[in-house]
């Protein structure tokens, strides 16, 4: 009898989960695409890029999918999506824009611009953390193969009042090192 009831328990359990996640991957059709947090990137921009419309099925995967496509645009900081009353919401933090790009410490132009030349993130673009940290090293490696091996570069963000950011980075050269002789 332990044993019917335990078996029974199982596949009604085993059922269950099935349903669930059957129901999940239902696709409902969307009555309306509403945008939430945006301040610079209009709605229908965002729309775009979700690759959705109104009257479009979208289930959990499709869900995903629009979340994925938001954050490859570099533009949000966070996004969120839930639906409700079949309603797709969407509500967005933006990544700010970087007014300026400031190279410290440097005095010879041409290294600067060859630093600013090899950059991710410019004047103007919306800064990305990740992009930022890539952008350090890829400075760093510059003024190794430079012969700067004992270089210092420091990342600071300053804010502003626009949701504009200040990049600015403080590079500390050092002496560069040279080869006098190479003996055989």
């Amino acid at each position: 009898m332990y044993m019917i009831n335990t078996t029974m328990k199982l596949i009604i359990f085993t059922i269950s989960i099935l349903l669930l996640l059957t129901s999940l991957l239902v696709a409902k059709p969307i009555d309306e695409l509403i945008i939430k947090g945006n301040e610079r990137i209009s709605s229908e921009t965002i729309k775009v890029f979700s690759g959705f419309n109104k009257g479009d099925d979208v289930n959990q995967n499709d869900l995903n999918d629009i979340i994925k496509s938001l954050y490859e645009t570099n533009f949000f900081e966070n996004v969120t999506i839930e639906i409700v009353n079949n309603n797709l919401i969407i509500t967005v933090k933006e990544n700010p824009i970087i007014q300026e790009v400031v190279i410290e410490g440097i005095k010879k132009e041409s290294l600067k611009n060859q630093i600013y030349d090899s950059l991710i993130l410019k004047n103007k673009s919306s800064y990305v953390d990740y992009l930022a940290k890539n952008d350090l090293k890829k400075i760093k490696n510059m003024l190794r193969v430079s012969g700067f091996y004992l270089s210092e570069v420091k990342t600071s963000i300053q804010n502003n009042n626009n949701n504009t950011v200040n990049l600015i980075y403080n590079i500390n050269l050092g002496e560069k090192a040279l080869i006098k002789k190479i003996k055989f």
